[in-house]
């Protein structure tokens, strides 16, 4: 259907939308020729897929078709993305409730947050009125809204299986404005609360779920939490904080988890740099890669920049990104060491 056509009258529910013409227009695409000029499927066919056979499989309720499509989302951006986020409505709604809702379940709960954005991202381009998409999803999808929008999550678990984490929400079906009301690390087995984490965690919107990276002898993790909410123009007259990734590690102390100081926050030779000098700070992510032994953790730093240039005022965009190596010791101390990557891509 049109979006052009949608119409919705006050206090009226809108109609569940019906994709069926474009499942038949993927089967006439699947071939190579036809595919041909088309950027979404060249970008699938770059990660190695054939964009619309994974598309027809996917809209049949193929489960490792439908985590091919989800798998190309962060892959998608500019006309790319004009294709594939429309398809991923498409998509969603051809699979029915039942057979998605089945799906997402099995997902571990960073996938979940990944196909919740690409579904909303999708049901975007439908034009609802008045930010209608979550009472659409609740009246047409039920099954899927409640695994996609919990109110209250445990996961995160150890590797030896003895810990979890558990968050709630503020409103489990805002996406703009909820926030973590509550997080902590508790024992799986009986739900005794260890280590309150709430403090440490700024998740908000979208991106409020966050993430756990645990070392491989579960004695330490690395806990993320992203405030992605500021964006727009760096030029504000209103000045506005920085989008926000942080990382706080905790480790086992007896019989809880404790805070470890880090100076993730004090990247060396900042202050000194000249180009950083005047320019406006747009975001700040620090995030674990990998724990690359239980005593030695691996993270990224990038921090994204603009500047106004002279004579004209052009904004002058830059970033810098840090790869930074965090050594534990058995005494609870930690040795901090930064390398500035030369791939200073933003």
């Amino acid at each position: 259907m049109d979006k052009n056509r949608i119409h919705l009258l006050p206090d009226e529910p809108l109609m569940k939308l019906n994709h069926d013409a474009q499942k038949k227009e993927w089967r006439k695409l699947q071939s190579l020729r036809n595919a041909d000029g088309n950027e979404t499927a060249s970008q699938a066919k770059g990660r190695g897929l054939d964009y619309f056979k994974v598309l027809a499989a996917a809209s049949n309720g193929d489960r490792k078709a439908l985590a091919q499509f989800f798998s190309l989302a962060e892959f998608m951006d500019g006309a790319a993305a004009e294709g594939y986020f429309p398809d991923a409505s498409a998509v969603f709604h051809l699979v029915g409730d039942r057979t998605f809702s089945n799906f997402v379940r099995g997902l571990p709960v960073a996938d979940q947050v990944g196909v919740r954005g690409t579904v909303m991202g999708g049901l975007s381009e439908e034009e609802f009125a008045n930010g209608a998409d979550v009472n659409y999803l609740q009246r047409y999808f039920p099954e899927t809204t409640k695994i996609l929008f919990r109110g209250e999550i445990v996961d995160w678990t150890s590797p030896d299986g003895r810990y979890s984490i558990r968050k709630t929400f503020t409103d489990p079906l805002d996406l703009a404005e909820s926030k973590v009301s509550h997080a902590e690390l508790i024992q799986k087995a009986t739900g005794q609360i260890l280590c309150d984490l709430t403090n440490a965690d700024i998740g908000v919107g979208g991106d409020r779920e966050g993430r756990v990276l645990w070392s491989p002898d579960s004695k330490r993790f690395a806990y993320v939490s992203s405030d992605l909410s500021h964006g727009g123009s760096l030029f504000r007259k209103a000045a506005v904080p920085p989008q926000k990734t942080q990382t706080t590690v905790y480790q086992d102390s007896d019989k809880s988890f404790t805070k470890i100081d880090l100076p993730l926050d004090q990247p060396p030779g900042k202050e000194s740099d000249p180009e950083i000098k005047g320019a406006v700070m747009g975001h700040e992510f620090v995030s674990p890669v990998r724990w690359t032994n239980a005593n030695t953790l691996v993270l990224e730093r990038h921090d994204y920049y603009e500047r106004l240039m002279p004579p004209l005022g052009e904004v002058h965009p830059f970033a810098r990104l840090y790869e930074i190596t965090v050594s534990f010791k058995e005494d609870g101390t930690a040795k901090t060491s930064w390398k500035l990557r030369d791939d200073r891509t933003w």
